[in-house]
């Protein structure tokens, strides 16, 4: 699982539930204080977009983005 901002500016930062070895992604962002909703859910079917997850999670674990340091919300 991991975070990531959409876009720059006021999109939200939406929660990525990735089930690796499936190749599975189902993507939440939260609506209000105590919910959420569903964004979308697909199969990885390309191996470029394999590698930009891949990419974003590394991103998300290193801390390396401000934006995204304490934005745990689920």
């Amino acid at each position: 699982m991991f975070y990531k901002k959409e876009t720059k500016g006021k999109k939200p930062i939406r929660l990525y539930l990735w089930a690796y070895n499936e190749d599975f992604v189902v993507i939440l962002q939260k609506l209000g204080r105590s919910s959420s909703f569903l964004v979308t859910s697909f199969y990885i079917t390309h191996h470029r977009k394999r590698n930009d997850f891949q990419k974003y999670y590394e991103e998300y674990m290193s801390r390396s983005n401000p934006e995204l340091r304490g934005c745990e919300w689920f």
